[in-house]
């Protein structure tokens, strides 16, 4: 999956995160709530945190991070806000 670079800095990663709220290469851990999402061999995933790294606008309702995945060449975008679990934005 290819990202553009001023996305791709933002991309959780195994090691060196960009972000606090990045929980390995596929989550988001904040307030003591962590989200992960496994993935199938046909499938991919991305973890990109979106507060305090691509959006800075401190105005609008919060959403933390969003789950790029991409099945079968089709992506689906999922935001998440991990201190509400079962809750998106």
């Amino acid at each position: 999956m290819n990202l553009p670079p001023n996305v791709a800095r933002c991309v959780c990663l195994d090691h060196d995160n960009p972000h606090r709220l990045c929980f390995g290469n596929n989550g988001f851990k904040e307030k003591r709530q962590q989200v992960k999402l496994n993935v199938q061999r046909s499938e991919t995933v991305k973890a990109l945190v979106l507060d305090g790294c691509l959006l800075s606008d401190r105005t609008r309702k919060s959403c933390d991070g969003l789950f790029l995945f991409c099945k079968n060449n089709k992506r689906e975008p999922r935001k998440i806000a991990p201190s509400s679990p079962g809750k998106t934005c």
